[in-house]
């Protein structure tokens, strides 16, 4: 049972977050499509239901749908330039300064060889990467006849050597199961 309904904080910052939708939707990555952010929201949820770690929620759901708005623009760099993104549309609706920091360093530091500053940021960064294992992403890929070999490379050290929290290496071996069945499902159609 989720303690927690995502939902309604979504709909608490409705203005800000359809802005990031607006952007995702344009997206034509099919890795860091629309569906992604949806899976790392997903995975977010459920590393809440297991460990809310006093975290500021509607800091990383508000977060979560900015955290790779910059790739709409730039791949290198996406991450400074998504928290640059979310920093000036929240000044101009006028949100606390810190809530601003907060999100800007929960962005900033969602990529695999970084170290996130804040527990947001470790469930961003955690959510993102499990978000390979995300259905969304792998039935988006395997619609656009994507090439999958980079991301079977990442799968064996995602668990043991970037997943920042105990809960997402439990939700890793989880899902993993979810990701075999949802493959031989695919391939024994």
């Amino acid at each position: 049972m989720r303690n927690i309904n995502f939902l309604n904080i979504k709909n608490k910052h409705i203005k800000v977050i359809k802005v990031a939708i607006s952007q995702l939707k344009k997206i034509t990555d099919p890795e860091h499509c629309y569906g992604h952010t949806l899976d790392v929201l997903d995975f977010a949820q459920k590393i809440i239901d297991k460990n809310n770690y006093g975290a500021d929620l509607d800091c990383l759901v508000i977060s979560i749908f900015w955290h790779d708005v910059g790739r709409l623009h730039q791949d290198k760099g996406h991450e400074l330039l998504s928290s640059q993104l979310l920093e000036k549309v929240l000044k101009e609706e006028k949100y606390d300064k810190n809530f601003v920091k907060k999100c800007n360093n929960a962005i900033r530091f969602h990529k695999w060889n970084m170290k996130p500053k804040s527990i947001e940021g470790k469930i961003l960064k955690d959510a993102d990467k499990l978000a390979f294992l995300g259905i969304n992403r792998w039935k988006n890929c395997l619609k656009n006849d994507y090439k999958l070999n980079e991301i079977m490379k990442l799968l064996p050290n995602l668990k043991n050597k970037i997943l920042c929290l105990n809960e997402s290496k439990e939700l890793y071996d989880e899902a993993m199961i979810d990701l075999i069945k949802f493959l031989y499902n695919y391939v024994t159609k």
